[in-house]
């Protein structure tokens, strides 16, 4: 008799002699999520890379090999179409081509604000159109994180990051070297269970924050027809990678010019607060 995904699951967790428990307190799993998981009821699992980063973080802990394991569970629970995106397909390759993107944004920006100033001038008093995001707000946002010193004084202006990107949610993720992963340093617009059900990010991992670490490139989750996508920015500083900016957004966002190229500029400024790696470690351990 065939037994199913779930039961060889649990078949092998038992083999193992490892208990849910130990899988929840290793992988910050949920032990309701991996009890379902052996149930075969996937209804609550997520999708996308967060779901697949619990599938590989489970397998690595009752001992398979997540490589084998990924298809099988994707033909269960199948990611949307178009889930992950390297950049790349949208724009020139590599992290400097970004950041020659974000700063050329600039005069194009202000170049919109003069032409609409113009356009609008009333004779009492000046009107400045909106630019998207705002160079005002973005300039003093980054003279605030430049003057930042710890988490302490990052926390506050998290709130401004995400609104100025129309994000509902963000995430910084620091490289650990001690551990050999990525861990949340930073967050908003996420609850903190939420939180500490979030695996640390290996860099072989098969997600976008991964993905972004590896190759210092930008990274999309494409939104599909899911609520909202993602971008994720590595976090590079002259010839070192210390973690990502994974920033969620609804609308499409993530196919816009001027969020990605503001989430680079502000990725530039958060890479002093990262643990530094070299960036030939980060491509080849």
């Amino acid at each position: 008799m065939n037994i199913s995904f779930g039961e060889r699951l649990r078949s092998q967790r038992e083999k193992k002699g490892v208990s849910l428990a130990d899988i929840s307190r290793q992988t910050k799993i949920k032990a309701s999520l991996l009890e379902a998981l052996e149930r075969d009821e996937l209804t609550y699992w997520p999708h996308g890379l967060f779901g697949r980063a619990y599938v590989r973080s489970y397998a690595q802990a009752i001992g398979l090999d997540p490589e084998r394991l990924i298809p099988e569970f994707l033909e269960l629970h199948p990611d949307p179409p178009d889930e992950f995106l390297n950049a790349e397909t949208s724009q020139p390759p590599g992290i400097s081509s970004a950041i020659r993107s974000a700063v050329g944004a600039i005069p194009g920006l202000l170049r919109r604000t003069e032409r609409s100033d113009v356009a609008s001038a009333a004779p009492i008093e000046h009107r400045e159109a909106p630019a998207a995001p705002q160079l005002t707000a973005l300039a003093t946002l980054c003279t605030r994180l430049q003057r930042a010193e710890t988490s302490r004084d990052v926390a506050p202006l998290l709130a401004t990051v995400a609104h100025l990107l129309d994000a509902s949610g963000l995430v910084i993720w620091l490289w650990d070297s001690t551990t050999g992963a990525l861990k949340p340093w930073l967050s908003h617009g996420y609850s903190p269970q939420v939180l500490a059900q979030l695996p640390f990010v290996r860099r072989e991992d098969d997600n976008a924050i991964a993905a972004a670490f590896r190759t210092c490139e930008m990274c999309l989750v494409d939104k599909g027809s899911r609520e909202t996508g993602a971008v994720v920015v590595p976090l590079i500083g002259g010839s070192r990678c210390v973690g990502a900016l994974a920033l969620e957004l609804g609308g499409g966002g993530e196919r816009r010019t001027s969020i990605r190229d503001t989430a680079v500029i502000i990725a530039m400024l958060l890479v002093r607060f990262g643990e530094v790696m070299p960036l030939a470690e980060a491509a080849t351990a």
